[in-house]
């Protein structure tokens, strides 16, 4: 059974050190590489072949499995914004629909509002949502706390 080992492979441009983290099963060698000026490794992951070259300080030029994640969307991290009037939190994207949904329609009866659990109409949930936005400006909460 052959077994496929992580490589770093490396490649001097302008003055600093470029790799790729390659995946073989077979030894490496400068005859099957030719484009690189040395390569070591052997790691049984990827993940430790990409700490390796990050330790060593070099640029990894190959895009690691999480950043493929995050290109389709996968790894996104959810952002929620609560609700007090119905107890629940709901997407930034869900959010944003119901205010314009509530702003371009400011005479139109909702079930309920941002912060009130009885019906309101549109220009009501503005009003909540403008003092929401200033709530969250005065808490002074870092931005990468927000929402979470």
């Amino acid at each position: 059974m052959k077994t496929c080992n992580w490589y770093v492979a490396v490649k001097a441009r302008k003055g600093l050190y470029h790799c790729d983290i390659i995946k073989t099963a077979a030894e490496p060698t400068a005859q099957n590489y030719p484009q690189y000026n040395f390569m070591f490794g052997g790691y049984s992951t990827r993940r430790k072949a990409e700490q390796v070259a990050m330790y060593q300080n070099y640029v990894i030029d190959t895009p690691s499995a999480v950043e493929h994640l995050l290109e389709k969307g996968a790894c996104k991290m959810q952002r929620y914004i609560y609700l007090p009037a119905t107890g629940k939190r709901i997407s930034i994207r869900s959010y944003v629909e119901g205010v314009k949904l509530a702003k371009a329609n400011p005479e139109a009866q909702f079930d309920h509002g941002l912060t009130t659990w009885w019906p309101v109409t549109g220009k009501e949930i503005m009003k909540q949502f403008v003092q929401g936005l200033h709530d969250r400006i005065n808490q002074g909460i870092p931005y990468n706390q927000r929402g979470l």
